[in-house]
């Protein structure tokens, strides 16, 4: 149940924001100004790097239609039903505990509005019997949003580790940020706030 969860992710992020944004709505239109995190994100070597400028307000006076139409009022409500709609898919197809899944569809509309960068460095695929090997990271620029991030990561990690029964959530220092720990069947994954630029 965890892997398929942690796997799921994964793939729910790599395909909602590779397939031109949520169901094949704009994703960063009008994109927030560059980040430099998120510009330097990409590792030297990996299988996919995708990053995103994260979500401005739209603009209607701008020059840019896409942006102008995003900017309508039955617009923005039409993106509202289309992203409530999303959340429920998700919720049915992750099949979580109600705080998992508001964690999940927390962390997912964090991660396409806020300044992003996900890589996947290594991937294989279950052999018979044995489990896939995913090495990945996802950075998020916070921003004011820092706290619920926080939150929902906390609250995903306390049920998905419980639910397959894994040992407590540990503080570890990776480099110079201090970050949380799951330790999981795909390996450990870490989480937290590192301020630096």
């Amino acid at each position: 149940m965890m892997v398929n969860t942690l796997v799921g992710l994964v793939v729910l992020l790599v395909t909602a924001a590779s397939s031109g944004g949520l169901l094949g709505l704009p994703l960063s239109v009008p994109p927030l100004p560059p980040d430099p995190v998120v510009a330097r994100a990409a590792p030297d070597e990996c299988l996919f790097h995708l990053a995103t400028g994260g979500l401005a307000t739209p603009e209607p006076s701008s020059a840019n239609l896409t942006e102008r139409m995003l900017a309508d009022a039955e617009m923005r409500e039409f993106l509202r039903s289309v992203a409530t709609e999303a959340a429920a898919g998700v919720r049915q197809a992750m099949q979580l505990p109600a705080p998992a899944e508001e964690a999940v569809v927390t962390l997912a509309t964090a991660v396409l509005t806020r300044p992003a960068a996900l890589s996947i460095e290594r991937f294989s695929p279950p052999g018979p019997g044995g489990l896939p090997v995913l090495v990945a990271s996802l950075i998020v620029r916070a921003g004011d949003q820092e706290a619920a991030i926080t939150a929902a990561f906390e609250t995903l990690a306390v049920q998905v580790g419980s639910l397959a029964g894994a040992p407590p959530i540990r503080d570890v220092t990776i480099g110079t940020a201090a970050l949380r720990q799951l330790a999981t069947p795909l390996g450990p994954v870490s989480w937290g706030i590192h301020e630096g630029s």
